[in-house]
């Protein structure tokens, strides 16, 4: 057999390998949940070594450019953090409440979801199956609702194994949604450890939801990939394949939370009116179809059961019914949910850790704290090396503004304010990269300038080179 035949088939190889590592680490992770009291079916093992064929192929896919064992690295550390974190979890509601969930959304998720999926097992035709669409509940994330209900009628009835079924889903979308932010953020192979510290400790968050019956980490994801897709499709020529796929990722994104459909264009708009010149007619179009898309928004808004009865004024007015500080600092007027949001969530009495029972949430608040220190050092770096110039950069930025002062004003739950995050750690990653750029630089002109000498090439990369 030729040299260059087997060469050409060892990367693939090492790929399979690499998946089949995965899918032993899926394994694992469902057979370890029977720890919990649930069943292992063989349904639910299909689904599992299928998600993690299916997780291989999208990282791969997004990251060509990193190596296979980084690739490796970087999904066994999200997956195992998050299976981790939502077994914890469960515990902790056991303890709690008595049940896997917290009573919450997720409960009504696994209800509706459950209730579509009965309702999906009589069907037996084009027309039975339609009709089933004409009894889902009123509701602006129906598409998780359907996404659910498929899901559910392929795995056993309980509460448990329906949760670990989403984990799998979420944990598909979180490893997804690291790749993003590593192309979009321009992150190297050798920022594989920063990169987990961030999404791990800042975005502890993103894994605390991830562990329920949450539709939020594929929403992170959708608004991620719209704004990444928008941007290219930006720089890059039109096609239908390109265009297919913007398609899709908008109407997944419309059928979750309507309203962060617009939330991409309009940080582009932010971005251009930036940048914008020639005549005056051309800057007040330009301005004009801004303010078209933020009435456009703020419909949707008004029409999403997540803000109920939404006014600006209402909005600005509105009160925390409540006596403890955190409720004082919300009720200052104007800025006090700004600053709620950015203190929260607030740790936990200190006798409930006593019990055990509350450890997540004390994680969720040194999350928080290293989001404010994030912040603070992505402010500076940004500062230092001018990353406002930087198109990319500013439409993140504007991107995570909005959605946080959206979430800020309009709840009082921090998982609305997730898709900040990706939006931070991938500034922060331009950043970086320009702040490498300008050190380069810097050093080719004091050479050049003869300042400073080149660096010394060391022996044993002389001797190889020869």
């Amino acid at each position: 057999m030729p040299v260059g035949r087997v060469q050409a088939r060892e990367p693939i190889v090492n790929e399979i390998m690499a998946a089949l590592v995965l899918i032993v680490v899926y394994v694992g992770a469902e057979l370890f949940w029977s720890v919990l009291g649930g069943e292992t079916s063989p349904e639910q093992m299909s689904l599992s070594i299928l998600s993690a064929v299916f997780t291989w192929l999208v990282v791969r896919a997004t990251i060509p450019h990193w190596p296979m064992a980084r690739r490796l690295a970087l999904c066994l550390a999200v997956c195992t953090t998050l299976n981790i974190v939502a077994q914890v979890r469960v515990s902790e509601n056991m303890s709690r409440f008595g049940t896997v969930h917290t009573g919450s959304d997720d409960s009504f998720y696994l209800k509706s979801g459950s209730q579509f999926a009965a309702m999906l097992s009589d069907t037996n035709d084009l027309e039975s199956y339609a009709y089933v669409y004409t009894s889902l509940p009123y509701t602006p994330h129906v598409g998780f609702i359907v996404l659910l209900g498929h899901l559910f009628s392929l795995i056993p009835v309980d509460d448990l194994s329906q949760l670990r079924l989403v984990v799998l889903l979420n944990s598909f979308a979180v490893q997804w949604l690291a790749a993003m932010v590593i192309r979009l953020g321009g992150f190297r192979p050798r920022d594989l450890g920063l990169l987990l510290l961030l999404l791990i400790i800042p975005g502890f968050d993103l894994f605390y939801f991830a562990g329920e019956v949450r539709k939020d980490p594929l929403i992170v994801l959708l608004v991620v990939a719209l704004m990444g897709r928008m941007l290219d499709l930006a720089e890059e020529k039109a096609t239908f394949r390109r265009l297919s796929l913007l398609l899709a990722i908008s109407t997944a994104l419309f059928f979750m939370r309507n309203f962060y459909l617009l939330l991409p264009a309009g940080a582009m708009i932010l971005t251009r009116l930036h940048d914008q010149k020639g005549t005056a007619l051309r800057r007040f179009a330009g301005r004009t179809a801004a303010i078209v898309g933020l009435a456009g928004a703020l419909y949707l808004v008004a029409d999403s059961l997540w803000f109920q009865e939404l006014s600006l004024t209402n909005t600005w007015n509105m009160k925390i019914l409540d006596r403890g500080w955190g409720a004082q600092i919300y009720n200052f007027p104007a800025i006090g949910p700004i600053v709620y949001a950015l203190i929260t969530p607030l740790p936990p009495p200190l006798t409930d850790l006593a019990k055990g029972a509350a450890w997540t949430d004390l994680m969720r608040s040194v999350g928080m704290a290293a989001i404010l220190i994030l912040i603070v050092m992505q402010g500076a770096m940004a500062i230092r090396v001018r990353a406002g110039v930087d198109k990319r950069w500013r439409t993140f930025f504007h991107l995570g503004i909005v959605i946080f002062l959206l979430s800020a004003y309009g709840s009082l739950e921090a998982r609305h304010r997730l898709a900040a995050l990706p939006c931070l750690v991938i500034c922060y990653g331009i950043a970086r990269q320009r702040e490498a750029a300008v050190q380069q630089s810097g050093q080719v002109a004091r050479v050049a300038a003869g300042i400073a000498r080149p660096r010394p090439i060391a022996l044993g990369t002389a001797v190889s080179s020869l």
